[in-house]
């Protein structure tokens, strides 16, 4: 909102974008006040450094009150069994170096036994013939010996062997091993915690974003590298209900 008609001038600064609360470049505020006779004396006076250094903090303030994201509650303890319908297991590849080619797999299942700052564990196993690009020449040829040889290799399953934690008792990264297309490597995710508690149905559930990036090669998957990129960044969104 241009302040204009009250009379002072900010120099030119950074926009601070805040809620309800912004400053933009050569923007006016009113400070301008009667004196006792009631004449304005609001005559277009700059505002010194000492009052822009008090507006800036009073904006950082105010980001920082407003803005801030309360930690991800941590979920209960127990063994929670991954919710297929609300859990997406995603990849990215190049496309000659020009795109990214996004694809998931459909069908997928597994559990989590979480506890807090203590033995954690996950296993997921996947049909890698439930992959999907939404083109489905594509994918047909993802099946064949080409990539995946899905009727060979039919499965893919990662089991973790340990678990790092947060200060606040949730796992930040899962370390594990990935058993794809005949080969076994080791593979960590790094882990973002989205929410847990109860539903309004009653189910205790809880919910994480794990990323990590892998290069096909190393699990033998070596065709066409020129065409479909060596690595794949794997993006896993995961629901799970406490069982």
């Amino acid at each position: 909102e241009d302040l204009e008609p009250f009379g002072i001038l900010i120099p030119p600064m950074t926009a601070i974008g805040i809620s309800r609360f912004k400053l933009f470049q050569n923007c006016r505020i009113p400070w301008a006040l009667p004196d006792q006779a009631g004449i304005n004396r609001g005559n277009d006076m700059t505002v010194g450094f000492g009052k822009q250094l008090s507006l800036l903090v009073a904006a950082v303030a105010v980001t920082l009150m407003t803005q801030t994201a309360s930690a991800a509650a941590v979920a209960q303890a127990g063994q929670y069994e991954i919710d297929g319908a609300h859990t997406n297991i995603g990849f990215e590849v190049s496309h000659l170096g020009f795109s990214l080619v996004v694809g998931r797999f459909n069908t997928f299942s597994g559990h989590i036994q979480f506890n807090p700052n203590g033995e954690s564990s996950v296993v997921a196993e996947i049909d890698v013939a439930s992959v999907d690009t939404n083109q489905k020449r594509r994918d047909q040829h993802l099946r064949s010996p080409d990539f995946f040889d899905a009727s060979r290799f039919p499965k893919m399953r990662y089991q973790s062997t340990s678990v790092d934690y947060d200060q606040d008792g949730n796992p930040k990264t899962v370390h594990g091993t990935l058993s794809l297309h005949g080969v076994e490597k080791e593979v960590s995710l790094a882990v973002t915690p989205i929410g847990a508690g109860q539903d309004p149905f009653g189910d205790v559930r809880t919910g994480y974003q794990a990323k990590a990036l892998i290069k096909r090669s190393d699990f033998g998957m070596s065709n066409l590298l020129a065409v479909a990129g060596d690595e794949v960044a794997i993006t896993i969104n995961i629901e799970g209900i406490l069982q």
